[in-house]
């Protein structure tokens, strides 16, 4: 479930979301993907969805650091619609 602890302390989203741009960057995402993730899971975080905020964000890095998560895709197009995409990526 999604519920806030009773006890916590509030930090402005503004400082959570640039410390996982952070994070992001170190674990070797390039910073304008850092700030998306960033800004993406920060807002899962406001809009009540805890599951995936920022708390994702270590995972993420794990991911990062032992190769498993490819921080720099060769993202192609390799077919579009009106309605559809199919990227490969």
């Amino acid at each position: 479930m999604n519920n806030p602890p009773k006890e916590r302390e509030l930090i402005p989203h503004q400082r959570i979301e640039a410390f996982v741009a952070r994070a992001a960057s170190k674990a070797g995402l390039p910073a304008d993907k850092a700030s998306l993730l960033a800004s993406l899971l920060t807002t899962n975080d406001l809009r009540g969805v805890f599951s995936h905020g920022t708390r994702q964000i270590a995972a993420y890095a794990r991911l990062m650091r032992d190769g498993k998560l490819n921080s720099r895709p060769d993202i192609t197009i390799l077919r579009e619609t009106k309605v559809s995409l199919i990227v490969d990526g």
